[in-house]
C-alpha cells in the first residue's frame, strides 16, 4: 500500500499517528509508550485513517482551521480497526471463544467490540 511505518517518540499524548505529507503516507508508532496489549488496535487504527480518509490531516486541519470533525474520522479509524482485526474469517476460525475473548487477543479495547458489524 505504499505506506511508510515509523517508530519514534510521539510524546505523552499519542500512541499513533497518521500524516500524509507531499503525497507520502506515513503511520508513526510510539513503540515505547504503546502499551503492547495496544499495538495491533494502534497500528490498525491508523492504518484506517490511511485506508479510509487519506485526505483528512487531522492534526492541521484541528490546529489551523478547526473545520474537521475528528470525532467522524476517528470512529471511522475504530471501526476500520476493528473490522480489520476481528473479521468475520477469524471470528469463524474461532468459533469456540466469544467475541470479548478474540477481542483481547487481538488487541481491541473492549468498549470497541460493539463497533463490529454481524
Amino acid at each position: 500500500m505504499n505506506i511508510h511505518v515509523m517508530y519514534t517518540d510521539l510524546g505523552d499524548a499519542k500512541y499513533g499517528n497518521y500524516m500524509r505529507y507531499k503525497r507520502v503516507k506515513m503511520i508513526l508508532i510510539d513503540k515505547d509508550r504503546t502499551p503492547p496489549e495496544l499495538f495491533q488496535f494502534v497500528a490498525a487504527h491508523e492504518l484506517g485513517h490511511a485506508v479510509c480518509t487519506p485526505d483528512d490531516n487531522t492534526q492541521w486541519l484541528n490546529r489551523y482551521t478547526m473545520k474537521v470533525n475528528s470525532d467522524r474520522v476517528e470512529k471511522i479509524a475504530h471501526q476500520f480497526a476493528v473490522e480489520l482485526l476481528l473479521n468475520d474469517q477469524y471470528l469463524r476460525d474461532n468459533e469456540d471463544y466469544g467475541i470479548y475473548t478474540l477481542a483481547q487477543y487481538r488487541g481491541v479495547p473492549k468498549d470497541f467490540v460493539q463497533l463490529k458489524s454481524f
